[in-house]
C-alpha cells in the first residue's frame, strides 16, 4: 500500500493500516473530509513530511517480511515463532 497524499477514507482494512499518527481518515463518501485533509497537507508540508514518514515506519513496522512470515506461520502451525514484544498492536 502505498500513500501518497496520506488521505484515505476509514474502509475496509485501511484503519488497519493508517490512523490519525500517520494520516488523514475521512469517513466513507465525505468528499468534503477529504478535501479539508488534502488542503490541510498543502498548507502544511511539515505536517505532510511527518505523516508521510510515519506512515512509511508504520508499514515497515506492521509488514516486513520477517513479521508476515512468522505471523502465517503461527496461524499454520499454532505455535508462535516470536515473541509478545515484537507484535504489532
Amino acid at each position: 500500500m502505498i500513500i501518497r497524499d496520506g488521505t484515505t477514507t476509514r474502509v475496509a482494512a485501511i484503519p488497519e493500516f493508517v490512523d490519525a499518527d500517520c494520516g488523514y481518515l475521512a469517513e466513507p463518501e465525505d468528499a468534503a473530509g477529504l478535501a479539508a485533509a488534502i488542503e490541510d497537507m498543502y498548507h502544511n508540508p511539515e505536517r505532510f513530511m511527518a505523516l508521510s514518514q510515519a506512515a512509511a515506519a508504520r508499514i515497515r513496522r506492521q509488514s516486513s517480511g520477517d513479521i508476515i512470515i512468522a505471523t502465517e506461520l503461527e496461524l499454520i502451525t499454532g505455535s508462535s515463532s516470536f515473541s509478545e514484544k515484537d507484535k504489532v498492536s
